[in-house]
């Protein structure tokens, strides 16, 4: 909830949070669901933090935020409960279980963030062994990277991976939101947003945007190593190689969805009007044929119109 004070001459304030001295209570609570998830200034209410009655299907429910003091209020903002970004947060498939307890409808909600779940998991593996079927070399170690991205379950990397509505034709999102410094480390914060309506071929999607997980992480490290090498200056990680364009980002990203659907043995797999595979390539052929498909998608496409003359955004613009 934001509840926005606006005194004379000053910018909006949310007088809701919990941090400018408002508290909440609510007519019930579904345990670990509390109130104070309503004042915690968090614009993304999901399954594992808002605030949810214990009286399910008996209403009138109510929550009150008090306000610390009188406020003179503009805005009110209610946001409502939304798809879980991050399929269940941090909790492990038991947990989510567990809170449901014998409650149907919770308990139907964390089987679906579950299955949610283990598709990912199962596309994880489907790509993996897409990724041992191709010859060793540096477009397999390509693949290989990209899966290794995502880290492992339940430990901290600064990868998330969620589902959520994304914009027609578009099956998976990299979203690279900045990288913190923390004694002495960078370290690429990636939401990976899966879209909410199947379709395509989800472990070419998972490995597509692992490609973008890398490749952030791959400038993160860079960005340490500057640090750490030259007294606090990052000058040369954002001149160098790792601080890509948008263009080699997504050349990068689509050379690993041709490679995926290879080891997979698909006929073929085309993005927009252009083939990126075809089973039918000839060996010799098959680098020259996917760098051209993938050029004039980029080219093409109305949500990049990319080329090596207008490459886009780096992750750190160059001075």
């Amino acid at each position: 909830m934001t509840a926005n004070a606006a005194p004379d001459n000053a910018a909006p304030d949310n007088a809701a949070l919990a941090s400018n001295g408002s508290t909440a209570t609510a007519s019930s609570t579904l345990s670990p669901y509390v109130p104070a998830y309503v004042i915690n200034g968090s614009r993304r209410a999901t399954n594992s933090s808002v605030w949810l009655d214990s009286t399910y299907n008996s209403f009138p429910d109510w929550v009150q935020v008090d306000f610390n003091g009188s406020k003179t209020i503009s805005e009110i903002d209610v946001i409502t409960q939304q798809d879980d970004p991050q399929i269940g947060g941090n909790a492990t498939d038991e947990e989510l279980r567990r809170r449901a307890g014998d409650d149907r409808d919770a308990l139907r909600a964390a089987n679906k963030i579950i299955n949610r779940r283990n598709d990912f998991r199962n596309a994880l593996t489907a790509a993996g062994r897409a990724r041992d079927a191709l010859p060793a070399g540096a477009e397999r170690d390509l693949v290989s990277a990209s899966l290794a991205s995502y880290g492992a379950e339940g430990v901290a990397n600064g990868v998330s991976v969620g589902q959520g509505r994304l914009a027609d034709g578009v099956a998976a999102e990299a979203r690279t939101a900045y990288f913190p410094f923390e004694n002495g480390t960078f370290t690429a914060q990636v939401e990976v947003v899966l879209s909410d309506r199947r379709g395509g071929n989800l472990a070419v999607d998972v490995a597509h945007e692992g490609r973008h997980v890398a490749d952030a992480q791959e400038f993160a490290a860079a960005l340490t190593r500057d640090v750490a090498a030259n007294g606090g200056e990052s000058t040369i990680a954002i001149m160098g190689d790792a601080n890509r364009t948008r263009y080699d980002r997504e050349v990068r990203g689509y050379t690993v969805s041709s490679l995926v659907a290879q080891g997979l043995g698909l006929d073929n797999l085309s993005v927009g009007r252009r083939e990126i595979w075809n089973r039918g390539w000839s060996q010799a052929d098959r680098a020259t044929l996917r760098s051209a498909a993938i050029n004039n998608y980029l080219r093409e496409s109305n949500t990049y119109r990319l080329t090596p003359e207008n490459p886009g955004q780096r992750y750190i613009p160059r001075p």
